[in-house]
């Protein structure tokens, strides 16, 4: 007889995570051993029968079970960190989102992408995301940010669906991967492309896969715009051709879409093109080039030494994406994640100190510190779990989507990337695979 449900697990550790993360970074006490012991005994006591409960209501009752969780916790809690942000922060806090307001701003005034309308053509970003920017700005500025928070728990909701379409039991081991990297509610809220391009992706896969009335063509023209909003899509055409290889008619839907977006830019910039996809490898790559194809050639064609220089460029690229604190808290205002290791200013924290009770909580949250900023072993947990299902016959629809992340990751290790925005669709696929081949190896329950 089972005495605990992994689900339930789960669920305890991200409530219990969340709420000792928000309560450490939003209290009046600024060392844990001035807390009085009686309210931290009542704290512990109160986390004790929760887990309790959580777990007996899993074991006896299946729909509970069935209830998406992970997507309610996330909504909570972002809403709970967010309400008392001023909007400015959303919009102008990441560069590219102070870009694309003013892009859609001046073409909902002008009708072309452009910084002001007394400036020349800005085609260095496609449409997609100028446009929602614009809108957004215009109607609902202060509220854009719950848009965007939505978009996201619709993301984690598909994700779950995905994984009982195919199992019938399933883990939640993917959503605790997922929801303790402090970068989804970190990014969330922010008005840039990120969030967008992984709603329209996910949402494209969804209707694919759920085969609504005219799913073809509904699917298709979500992936399209998906690359209106981040030109990072294309990455994923070899697999969508494949997955279209027998409807015609979703390729052509792509095709057309785009086409429009590069005839609207030649009426209104003389310029027929979608956006400059090639820029980061002619700004950021290791070596002169005019774009990703002529990139691959020049490294081909480099001698031994140049060669030598790519691979440790590759590898520092790496690290700088996913290493130690590359997806930690680099927005402050909008991450509730304590961090055990380092303060701002690279000192240690002292929270913890003069209590042994305290040094083993933060024990506990280095775990999941070094989790979402990996260090030493961890760094190849990425590459591992994407690997993972690419070596073995029993994952199918799995080895998509490790396909999908392999192709998302690639451009980033060609470029100079240091920010670490690149990270944020790839944790939705990392997590989404992990969810999906522990509920096949652990359950073995196929859905129908």
């Amino acid at each position: 007889m089972k005495l605990f449900s992994i689900k339930a697990v789960v669920l305890f550790l991200l409530i219990f995570n969340f709420t000792i993360n928000y309560f450490i970074l939003n209290s009046s006490y600024e060392y844990f051993f001035q807390i009085p012991i009686n309210s931290r005994l009542l704290f512990f006591l109160f986390f004790a029968v929760l887990f309790f409960l959580v777990n007996y209501f899993f074991m006896i009752s299946s729909t509970i079970k069935e209830i998406n969780w992970f997507m309610f916790i996330f909504l909570f809690f972002s809403l709970l960190n967010f309400k008392n942000i001023d909007p400015v922060y959303f919009w102008e806090t990441i560069p590219d989102a102070v870009t694309y307001k003013n892009l859609g701003l001046s073409f909902l005034e002008c009708f072309r992408l452009s910084l002001s309308c007394n400036e020349s053509p800005y085609l260095l970003f496609p449409i997609g995301q100028p446009l929602l920017s614009g809108l957004f700005f215009k109607y609902i500025y202060s509220y854009a940010y719950l848009i965007n928070t939505i978009c996201i728990a619709i993301v984690i909701y598909i994700l779950d669906w995905i994984c009982k379409k195919h199992y019938k039991k399933t883990t939640g081991l993917g959503f605790l991967y997922l929801l303790s990297h402090s970068l989804i509610f970190e990014l969330t809220p922010m008005q840039i492309s990120e969030v967008t391009f992984t709603f329209f992706i996910f949402l494209s896969v969804f209707v694919f896969l759920k085969k609504y009335k005219n799913y073809i063509n509904i699917s298709s023209i979500l992936y399209g715009i998906s690359i209106l909003i981040r030109p990072i899509g294309v990455v994923f055409m070899p697999i969508f051709i494949f997955v279209f290889r027998k409807k015609i008619k979703g390729i052509i839907a792509v095709f057309l879409i785009l086409l429009l977006a590069a005839s609207l830019n030649y009426f209104t910039s003389e310029k027929f093109t979608v956006s400059d996809i090639n820029v980061d490898s002619r700004e950021d790559g290791l070596v002169q080039n005019s774009g990703y194809f002529d990139y691959f050639i020049e490294i081909i064609k480099s001698d031994a030494e140049t060669q030598r220089k790519f691979i440790l460029f590759v590898s520092e690229n790496y690290s700088n994406l996913y290493g130690e604190s590359s997806k930690d808290c680099i927005f402050s205002k909008t991450c509730f994640f304590y961090n055990p290791k380092y303060n701002i200013d690279g000192t240690v924290p002292k929270y913890f100190s003069n209590s042994s009770a305290g040094e083993r909580i933060e024990k506990y949250l280095e775990i999941f510190y070094e989790l979402r900023a990996p260090q030493k072993f961890g760094m190849i947990l990425l590459p591992l779990f994407t690997l993972f299902p690419l070596l073995f016959k029993r994952f199918k629809i799995e080895k998509l989507f490790a396909l999908s992340s392999l192709l998302l990751i690639f451009p980033t290790l060609l470029t100079v990337e240091y920010g670490n925005r690149w990270n944020f669709t790839l944790l939705f696929l990392t997590s989404l695979i992990i969810e999906m081949t522990t509920s096949n190896i652990i359950y073995k329950q196929k859905s129908k």
